[in-house]
């Protein structure tokens, strides 16, 4: 394409042109895919299966995070705050 916008062509032009027709004709020719409905889409086994993937995927990544807080627990284990004494006895005076 030159700065014009006109389109250069390396090869015969009426070689693309004919590729250009031939490629708009058959476009004109093809069936537009039907729409489905969300239902039809839901019920699909591509669906189906997506989200049967999805759902161990994140099993495995709350199962693995759960492993790896067990095994730093282990290693170096959460100690609770001593309680804060609270009463009559515990006052100073």
């Amino acid at each position: 394409m030159d700065k014009q916008g006109n389109h250069r062509f390396t090869s015969d032009p009426q070689k693309v042109l004919d590729q250009l027709t031939r490629s708009l004709t058959e476009d004109d020719t093809s069936e537009t895919p039907r729409k489905i409905t969300r239902e039809e889409y839901y019920s699909s086994p591509e669906f189906q299966r997506r989200q049967k993937l999805e759902k161990e995927r994140r099993d495995r990544e709350a199962f693995e995070k759960k492993v790896a807080f067990r095994r730093a627990q282990e290693r170096n284990p959460i100690k609770p705050r001593p309680r804060k004494k609270r009463g009559r006895k515990f006052r100073k005076r």
